[in-house]
């Protein structure tokens, strides 16, 4: 049959977890539940309608045209569902936050704050993903992110704009190399790049706008070196193998221990901004706004000394 009773509303709801996971094993983990628990509500709920929901192929599942039809009915109901429990506030605000930002920024800074929030917050739970993507609206709503901190030069369309924090940048090298390059104005170098600062940016963007504001470096004699993490190029800095472009607040440790120091006394510049993405289905949880406060308040400053 297929009357709606307590039973199949709590299959409809698995269903979703899976439409928005793309696949059992993540809607199992998402529910903390097995994965045959999640299966055999699946079979459940394909026998009282009386078809199949989903293809399951090697290249993993896909919807059928059932399938499809019923996840247009059922995701928007739960999603009217979640934002009318947001709405009564108290117990049924979400306490779970799914957070996406880049691998940088989760290494370097994010996620010792998330430890030290927990401390404030111990009910919030939160899963920190590494990704430098585009936000697509699309991705959000079927990964369940809720905030989505991205570094650009402009922000994204079609997302709800929670915070945004400038990220001052500068170039950084070791002590002994900063010596050298003073004392020696002919003396060449090594120039290390994020090839992928902000989305659509070019392999060269930040030390671009470096030489824009400061002829130091420019007319230097210089080679080239790229990684595709800010991490990776900042790494080979304190290693000594170049100048690298600090980004504020991923090289604020490393200035704090004495590994990098600021290459120039040329002044700090903005490139590209943090932005602090949700989408804008409904206002924000009690459990997010905590958090996107309790982050800008610590936001480091450029060249903060303790």
């Amino acid at each position: 049959m297929r009357t709606l009773d307590p039973t199949m509303a709590a299959d409809l709801f698995v269903f979703s977890e899976v439409t928005a996971c793309g696949s059992f094993t993540g809607a199992a983990e998402r529910m903390r539940v097995t994965q045959g628990a999640v299966s055999q509500r699946i079979a459940r709920l394909e026998k009282r309608l009386g078809e199949p929901l989903f293809f399951r192929g090697s290249r993993g599942l896909a919807l059928t045209s059932m399938g499809a039809s019923l996840a247009e009915a059922v995701r928007p109901a739960m999603d009217q569902i979640a934002e009318a429990l947001l709405k009564l506030g108290g117990p049924f605000q979400p306490r779970r936050l799914r957070i996406s930002c880049s691998g940088s920024l989760a290494l370097d800074w994010l996620g010792g704050l998330i430890l030290q929030f927990q401390t404030t917050e111990p009910a919030i739970e939160i899963e920190l993903v590494a990704e430098d993507d585009l936000p697509e609206i699309a991705k959000l709503r079927r990964e369940s992110i809720d905030l989505a901190i991205r570094y650009d030069s402009s922000p994204p369309q079609g997302l709800m704009i929670l915070a945004v924090l400038d990220s001052l940048i500068f170039p950084v090298c070791t002590s002994e190399l900063r010596t050298k390059l003073a004392r020696d104005k002919a003396c060449s170098f090594t120039r290390l790049h994020d090839a992928h600062a902000w989305p659509k940016a070019s392999r060269t963007a930040e030390w671009d706008a470096i030489d824009a504001v400061t002829s130091e470096f420019a007319d230097r004699r210089h080679k080239d070196v790229y990684f595709n993490l800010s991490k990776l190029a900042l790494q080979a800095a304190a290693q000594g193998a170049g100048v690298a472009i600090g980004r504020t607040p991923l090289v604020n440790q490393q200035i704090l221990n004495g590994s990098l120091v600021p290459a120039t006394s040329a002044r700090p510049i903005v490139a590209a901004r943090y932005y602090f993405l949700s989408l804008m289905d409904a206002a924000p949880s009690a459990a997010l706004t905590s958090f996107v406060s309790y982050v800008c308040d610590a936001w480091p400053s450029p060249l903060q000394t303790g």
